[in-house]
């Protein structure tokens, strides 16, 4: 299969080497030099530079023959923006996003995100699970 992830987070880069352990195809699409070739000297040719909200860039990085995308930005509006590009003008099959706030949760089911990943969710929820040991303990 052939993923494509687009931004560059630690979060992003875990999925992508998670993904390329497994066997699969993947390919990053991120803004920042930097970030861009600090991927490249330890993974090697997995992470092009482009803007994830151009169509074009989002095409030279694969978009039109991924079999999913995962939308890790960081912000819920670009997320959304590239969830809805990849299913819309791609006709990508699966679509992954993060989502910060549970706010806008209704907003991506509605607009189509197959997979919405809370990312407050799951920290709060590690938080609490940490924690809770400690305040049962007290009691």
């Amino acid at each position: 299969m052939y993923y494509v992830i687009i931004g560059a987070s630690n979060i992003s880069i875990e999925i992508m080497n998670w993904l390329m352990q497994s066997g699969a195809e993947v390919t990053i699409l991120e803004k920042n030099l930097q970030k861009v070739q600090m991927i490249q000297n330890s993974f090697g040719d997995v992470c092009t530079i482009g803007d994830p909200l151009d169509i074009q860039d989002l095409n030279e990085s694969g978009l039109g023959r991924a079999d999913m995308v995962i939308a890790s930005l960081e912000n819920d509006h670009d997320n959304l923006i590239v969830s809805q590009v990849s299913k819309q003008h791609f006709s990508v099959d699966r679509v992954v996003s993060l989502l910060y706030s549970s706010e806008n949760k209704d907003l991506f089911s509605i607009l189509g995100v197959d997979v919405i990943i809370e990312v407050s969710s799951i920290v709060i929820d590690n938080i609490q699970q940490k924690i809770g040991q400690f305040l049962i303990e007290e009691i």
